[in-house]
């Protein structure tokens, strides 16, 4: 009986896949968490210039119209690609004025690109507005900020991350006209 344990102990057929078997779900774990966190690191880059990329298109505009803006919001599609904004984000385009020192007022405001249900940080429409940070705006001095929202929803580890919302927000002045007004 010792002899056959001796025997089978030296045995080294089929040792390689039990190394194998123990090393690949955690070489397959490894793999699917690399792709799951590429995707998050790329949507959130994305993300950011969907904010940037619309701040700049209206900031450019001598005068807007809401043409112009439903033109813009369908722009966002191609920049947001290969990800799609349709139920899972939205876009919120505001004019915000300076009122005296102090103050702000939301002169017009615009939601699109997605149906997300989403309400600015900032404000409604006609209502003084909560500027990011520490950023104020002279009486008269106009500018444009836009929001945007995303609903990120891992695509393999469900069960280990959750679903997370991606904000992120951009200012720009216009850089012809004061743009108060959406004709």
């Amino acid at each position: 009986m010792r002899k056959m344990f001796k025997k089978f102990v030296r045995q080294e057929k089929g040792s390689m896949f039990a190394e194998i078997a123990f090393a690949l779900p955690m070489l397959v774990m490894v793999l699917f968490g690399t792709v799951e966190m590429s995707r998050y690191v790329l949507v959130n880059m994305k993300v950011d210039r969907v904010a940037n990329t619309m701040a700049d298109l209206v900031s450019r505009a001598p005068q807007i119209t809401q043409t112009d803006v439903n033109d813009y919001f369908f722009a966002v599609e191609h920049v947001l690609r290969p990800f799609k904004m349709e139920e899972d984000g939205t876009v919120i385009i505001s004019s915000i004025t300076g009122e005296d020192s102090t103050n702000a007022r939301i002169q017009w405001q615009r939601q699109g690109a997605g149906t997300l249900a989403a309400s600015s940080h900032i404000g409604q429409d006609g209502q003084l507005a909560t500027l990011p940070g520490d950023f104020t705006l002279k009486q008269g001095e106009n500018v444009i900020l836009v929001e945007v929202y995303y609903n990120f929803e891992p695509f393999v580890a469900g069960d280990i991350r959750a679903a997370t919302q991606i904000y992120r927000h951009a200012v720009f002045r216009p850089r012809i006209n004061n743009l108060q007004v959406v004709n």
